[in-house]
């Protein structure tokens, strides 16, 4: 078995024949020492291999087995059994050429590369490292990889072994050539947070990282960088027992304190605030698992703002959701609790310029969109330490 991965990492990493006319998807599980294993499916598309008369077994080697599958409508020979194992994290150092070097046996050792090592040569670098209690991944793709990409060889409207020479994923995915599937799959040990890069194609849904090169691909971006680390101390969102205070008038909200700050829905936020000198609006492109908020601008209802009340406590979640302002990517804390996004009070005060404060004695926070945060410097805990509140109202300082 391991004579026909390696023929078949050759024929994918030179891309030439029916390279470009496959479904690829594989998933690769990490495990937490370090160890793992692989399961990658790939088909060639019938049609192709009954247009130049070919069969798998000219490409994987006479030894393959395969089998028919039909895959999203299109019928696919489908290798059988494509996986292995590694033990250990240094079984993944192996580069693609230590693999083809010669003594098949022996670099074969972590069959990890069959599936990276391709990946790495024909999309972009993939590199896993181990960190303080987990590990980071990042995925890069190489330069003449984008959203311009021009194809160098043309996809024949009949196909041969003469038409498609030369023919490389480059040239494929810039065509958009129907049928063609480059999907990979990372199983976690731990649940990940997505740290850089941009949401197209990329899914991070807790120890799973599902990545969809073609989108990624069409994003413009290069590069995105994965960290999964063990928790070491429970992370605890309890309900707010403060009340709340909007510009005088006192408001009920599903909000959260964690760590010390207040967390609530934007989606509340925005309602309350609708109308007054801080009113945004809030829109959710769950194609690129990012949220637009639009300053100056009242909030549209969707329905369900303002409802529900958190009953005891919950333990929160990172959210891998990017949020823009006004078209500009802006940087908050927030967790997912329930299915719901919260976001740390303050952030949104500073971002939308909206005065946030706290009543100690009557257990109160304060919202007054009167006032506005100017040049202000808070502190690790959100204490202001520098700077001055201006208000709107006598346009003086208060």
């Amino acid at each position: 078995m391991k004579k026909r991965l390696a023929i078949l990492v050759v024929i994918f990493c030179i891309s030439i024949g029916l390279s470009g006319c496959m479904h690829i998807d594989g998933k690769i599980t990490v495990n937490a020492d370090g160890s793992g294993f692989t399961d990658f499916k790939v088909g060639i598309a019938k049609s192709v291999l009954d247009q130049t008369g070919k069969t798998p077994k000219d490409f994987f080697g006479s030894g393959s087995l395969y089998h028919a599958e039909t895959i999203n409508g299109r019928e696919y020979l489908v290798l059988n059994d494509y996986g292995d194992a590694w033990n250990n994290l240094g079984g993944m150092d192996a580069s693609l050429d230590d693999l083809m070097s010669g003594n098949l046996e022996q670099q074969l050792g972590s069959i990890y590369n069959t599936l990276v090592g391709t990946i790495a040569q024909e999309m972009g670098p993939v590199t896993l490292v181990p960190i303080d209690g987990g590990f980071r991944l990042n995925v890069e793709l190489h330069d003449e990889f984008g959203p311009d990409m021009v194809a160098e060889h043309i996809w024949p409207d009949k196909v041969t072994n003469d038409s498609l020479a030369g023919m490389t994923i480059m040239d494929l995915v810039a065509q958009d050539i129907d049928g063609l599937v480059l999907k990979v799959t990372f199983e976690m040990p731990y649940n990940v947070v997505k740290t850089s890069g941009g949401n197209s194609g990329v899914t991070v849904n807790g120890k799973t990282i599902t990545l969809d090169y073609l989108k990624m691909i069409k994003s413009g971006d290069k590069s995105w960088t994965f960290e999964c680390t063990k928790d070491t101390k429970a992370i605890i969102a309890t309900p707010t027992a403060s009340t709340v205070q909007v510009n005088g008038k006192a408001v009920s909200f599903d909000a959260y304190t964690i760590e010390g700050s207040n967390y609530f829905k934007l989606r509340d936020l925005a309602y309350a605030l609708s109308g007054t000198a801080a009113r945004f609006d809030v829109a959710w492109d769950g194609t690129n698992n990012a949220i637009s908020l639009t300053s100056g601008k009242n909030y549209t209802t969707v329905g369900g703002e303002m409802t529900g009340k958190g009953a005891g406590n919950k333990t929160p979640s990172p959210t891998s959701a990017k949020v823009y302002l006004d078209g500009k990517e802006v940087q908050f804390t927030a967790y997912t609790i329930d299915g719901n996004n919260y976001f740390k009070l303050r952030d949104i005060g500073k971002a939308i310029d909206f005065w946030v404060d706290w009543d100690g004695k009557n257990n109160r926070i304060i919202i007054d969109t009167t006032i506005v945060n100017s040049g202000l410097v808070y502190d690790g805990a959100g204490n202001i330490i520098d700077g001055i509140k201006w208000d709107t109202s006598t346009k003086g300082k208060s």
